[in-house]
């Protein structure tokens, strides 16, 4: 079928979701998670009265706008329409999300209920299209306030007349979203987003594989690989994308060897193969590294199945399984295996011996489905699989009688994450900020960085090296508190 990549596009195939007609929450609650987005649209730094004041306001001015391209040209009207319908209440209806991210949590108190931040993004194009509208809507009641004199009062010539200047005042309602928007939506100077990708990028040895789970932790580690150039020899590797059929096959491409008459600078814009570590970009602590490219993809060959899975597989009894020579746990039986997990299992196998293999901080999904916890070291905000027997060494710190029950991994590089941390992660911005101005990052990143420093606060004071222990301490209740900042709540 010519369009069966179109049509899997459009159904949202590589994501599975449940079918349309299974409402994954009341279509009530969608439209009420929709309004909200629509609220934070025109003034979000208002307070909450006066915000939907000017919400309302603009939904009238939208409507006004509506009614007046219908009534003057219904055939542009038609296709106009149509799409205005498709990307809001039909958009709604088809996305099917979960309760909001910050709303209806009496009625819905699961995290599995809700989704994982807000989605307002989606609806992007309607709220242009809701702008467009409303602009229009405000020049055609300025222009009904212009139209005529009033009875009695000789007609004037045309131009800008004192009626016409009175009215002028109406345009400024056009300024609302511009002026109560501008210091919510500004990010100017700040680079949270940007110095996050550079640290997690410094955290993973030459040639990595790093594994991470979701957009928050990947996006900005392309940017910076992709715009900036810093760290293209680490392979990033998004396990939600690996259950497509597609990406493992273009990872395979990205990490293979180069041949002697190819480069990667061959084509820019698509992926040839592996791509050479630059010293100039990475961290002063792997210059005295012996780096040579890996001997192979990071990626196995079709003939080991890979390319096949289209499927879960379900494990028919417990099951023991060896990932390295020391690698090894169980499966239970009846578990579904989908393939996004067995894609990290085998690219992870392939990799070990040839290249360091690395999980990201905020990815514990991609490597508890393994049980890969006890063979990971911390090394800044990554951790690497290590392949080997692990003693607590003055490298090695182990942590467990510290962190009882922890989903995270206990084993800390105190040499290789001071270093980072000190040296080379870049967080002197954040270390003046009062509060979290991300309300959908608050938990995540803060925290991520809240438990680096702790653990090496830890594992400095249990070296009796008391001022490092000091300065991590400090530093990890900054982002504890940064974590815990309310600034503007989600819901206003």
């Amino acid at each position: 079928m010519a369009c069966e990549p179109l049509a899997l596009s459009l159904i949202r195939d590589q994501y599975a979701p449940p079918p349309i007609e299974l409402r994954q929450a009341p279509l009530s609650a969608q439209l009420a998670n929709y309004w909200q987005y629509f609220d934070w649209q025109w003034a979000r730094s208002l307070p909450p009265g006066a915000r939907l004041a000017a919400s309302i306001l603009f939904l009238f001015l939208a409507l006004v706008g509506l009614w007046t391209h219908l009534r003057n040209d219904r055939k542009t009207f038609i296709y106009a329409g149509t799409l205005f319908f498709t990307v809001t209440l039909l958009l709604v209806y088809y996305l099917n999300f979960r309760y909001g991210y910050s709303i209806y949590w009496e009625e819905a108190p699961g995290v599995a209920a809700h989704e994982v931040r807000e989605r307002d993004y989606f609806f992007i194009i309607g709220f242009q299209l809701w702008g467009i509208y409303a602009g229009l809507g405000l020049v055609s009641l300025w222009g009904r306030w212009t139209a005529s004199e009033p009875s009695g009062v000789p007609e004037r010539p045309p131009g800008f007349s004192a009626r016409h200047r009175k009215a002028a005042a109406l345009l400024a309602v056009g300024l609302i979203p511009f002026v109560f928007n501008f210091t919510r939506a500004d990010r100017s100077d700040e680079r949270a987003a940007r110095n996050w990708a550079h640290n997690m990028l410094q955290s993973v040895e030459p040639y990595a594989v790093l594994f991470t789970y979701g957009d928050n932790d990947t996006f900005p580690l392309w940017y910076l690989q992709e715009v900036e150039g810093i760290r293209r020899d680490v392979t990033v590797i998004v396990q939600s994308y690996l259950g497509t059929d597609w990406y493992h096959r273009q990872l395979r491409r990205l990490t293979k060897p180069c041949e002697p008459d190819e480069s990667p600078e061959d084509a820019p814009t698509t992926t040839v193969c592996q791509r050479p570590f630059d010293p100039a970009t990475a961290a002063d602590l792997y210059a005295d590294m012996a780096v040579t490219p890996p001997p192979r993809s990071a990626v196995p060959p079709p003939s080991a199945g890979i390319d096949d899975l289209s499927r879960g597989q379900s494990v028919p009894e417990d099951s023991t399984y060896r990932l390295g020579d020391w690698i090894s746990g169980t499966v239970r039986g009846g578990d579904i295996l989908p393939p996004p997990d067995i894609r990290v299992f085998q690219i992870a196998r392939q990799s070990l011996g040839d290249r360091p293999v690395y999980f990201a901080a905020t990815a514990p999904a991609v490597w508890s489905r393994w049980q890969l916890q006890p063979y990971l070291v911390r090394h800044g905000l990554a951790f690497k699989l290590v392949d080997a027997p692990l003693q607590a060494s003055e490298t090695l710190v182990d942590l467990r009688e510290y962190f009882p029950g922890s989903a995270l991994p206990t084993w800390n590089d105190r040499i290789r994450t001071g270093a980072l941390l000190e040296e080379v992660f870049l967080v002197n911005d954040l270390l003046e900020w009062e509060e979290w101005p991300e309300p959908s990052t608050r938990s995540s990143i803060p925290t991520a960085y809240y438990a680096a420093h702790a653990v090496q606060g830890i594992s400095e004071e249990l070296h009796g090296n008391v001022e490092a222990a000091e300065r991590a301490y400090r530093r990890a209740n900054h982002f504890a508190r940064l974590a815990a900042s309310g600034g503007e709540s989600p819901s206003d």
